[in-house]
């Protein structure tokens, strides 16, 4: 996975909402943080549950700079 931007890494650090594309039903916006050793990234689910899966499983990140959402896809 290669982020665009420095600041883009930045955000991922700090913590930001992404729409997250999971294998099934509407793409949905969760708080996304890229873990301190850059390994993982864990998200809340709805029902407020720690998620995460590690990095190399995770086909894309795009931002989107100039609209509110970025988006996050895995599997």
């Amino acid at each position: 996975m290669t982020l665009c931007k420095s600041s883009d890494l930045y955000l991922m650090v700090q913590g930001t909402d992404l729409m997250k594309h999971g294998r099934h039903g509407k793409p949905k916006v969760h708080y996304f943080r890229l873990a301190e050793n850059d390994t993982h990234l864990t998200w809340r689910s709805a029902k407020g549950n720690q998620r995460g899966v590690v990095l190399t499983m995770v086909k894309q990140v795009s931002f989107v700079h100039d609209e509110q959402q970025s988006t996050a896809s895995t599997m």
